[in-house]
């Protein structure tokens, strides 16, 4: 994804429940997970995701993972990367998937610097 606020690209990764091709209206919460491919590669999210959906602890979500550029300046509370998140990501997605519109089936998710800057978005 190019960002003319940060001046850069960067890797966002879309998971999509099963399913989600053949509901042409269902909205779906969104979960914005920093350091993206790390916890693709690592956790295995999107399996979690899918099982825990199968076995009906959470429901079916969207989930757009986002790698850093520079993860010590971007994840540092820093301003423009919060303008990328508010201004051009959240808004691109929302054009692009049915995400819910709701704040209460919005969240984000990160680990060390990545769960700084969620709180700094927050």
């Amino acid at each position: 994804m190019a960002s003319k606020i940060l001046k850069n690209r960067r890797q966002v990764h879309i998971y999509t429940p099963a399913g989600y091709d053949h509901s042409s209206d269902q909205r779906y919460p969104v979960l914005y997970v920093h350091d993206g491919t790390q916890y693709l590669q690592r956790t295995q999210i999107a399996q979690t995701a899918d099982y825990l959906t199968h076995i009906g602890k959470i429901p079916a979500i969207i989930m757009v993972l986002v790698d850093p550029v520079n993860r010590d300046l971007e994840y540092g509370r820093s301003a423009d990367y919060t303008r990328f998140v508010l201004d051009e990501l959240i808004p691109y997605i929302g054009q692009h998937y049915r995400i819910s519109n709701s704040p209460q089936q919005t969240a984000c998710m990160g680990a060390s610097l990545g769960g700084l800057i969620v709180l700094h978005l927050g």
